[in-house]
């Protein structure tokens, strides 16, 4: 697979888990909701219902965008910074020992329970979220940036 296509395929697929993440939260946002406050995070409750209001539609925005190819830098730039965040709040859950889902997806519903337990614990979030940071990097590298050394 040329880096061209690796890229497409980079941003295709996080396109549509942002897709995915984001119509699960807006089905069911109380379970979101539950899941934002699980983190414990001393944030007011109202800034926790805004978020689990508006960050669903971020996500289904930006991850449609980026599947679809349309205003790819903004999306791949606001998805970079949602996958910070997400990072920072998995690893703080982690790191307090939190046993909590994480909230990433209602695994749940789409007929996975018996992968729930495992895919939404912030240590399987963090990983996943780390790795799409550094895929989302690479699918925004310039393609003559790929030799090392070429001029």
């Amino acid at each position: 697979m040329n880096a061209a296509r690796a890229r497409t395929a980079i941003r295709v697929t996080i396109g549509f888990f942002f897709i995915l993440a984001g119509a699960s939260k807006i089905a069911d946002p109380s379970r979101f909701l539950t899941a934002l406050f699980a983190y414990d995070l001393h944030l007011p409750g109202v800034l926790l219902r805004l978020t689990a209001i508006g960050l669903p539609w971020l996500e289904l925005f930006c991850g449609a965008l980026l599947a679809f190819n349309a205003w790819d830098e903004v999306a791949r730039r606001w998805i970079l910074v949602l996958t910070v965040v997400f990072i920072v709040a998995t690893a703080q859950a982690i790191l307090r020992g939190l046993d909590i889902s994480c909230g990433c997806v209602n695994v749940g519903a789409l007929g996975l329970q018996r992968w729930a337990e495992i895919l939404e614990r912030p240590g399987v979030a963090f990983a996943r979220n780390v790795l799409m940071l550094g895929a989302l990097v690479y699918a925004g590298r310039k393609e003559g940036s790929d030799a090392v050394g070429r001029h």
